[in-house]
């Protein structure tokens, strides 16, 4: 750390920071954070159009399909 006048190791920057995106998001302020419309949190994420954080993204994900497959049953029924 002395040499590279950083308070991140090489070790964290490479070996734990790739797999947590929330902490590199917050540690380095970068712009792919962004808040779920539902909840409201803060998530990163590398996608323009991510919506929703990965908890209520399955809510809704599975929310969503029930709909699809009702009006696809009552389509068929008529």
């Amino acid at each position: 750390q002395l040499i590279s006048y950083s308070l991140l190791c090489k070790w964290f920057r490479i070996a734990v920071l790739p797999l947590d995106k929330l902490l590199y998001a917050e540690l380095y302020h970068t712009d792919d954070m962004r808040k779920c419309t539902v909840c409201g949190t803060s998530f990163a994420s590398k996608s323009n159009s991510v919506k929703y954080c990965p908890d209520c993204r399955k809510r809704i994900t599975r929310r969503q399909t029930a709909e699809r497959m009702r009006k696809k049953r009552t389509l068929v029924t008529q």
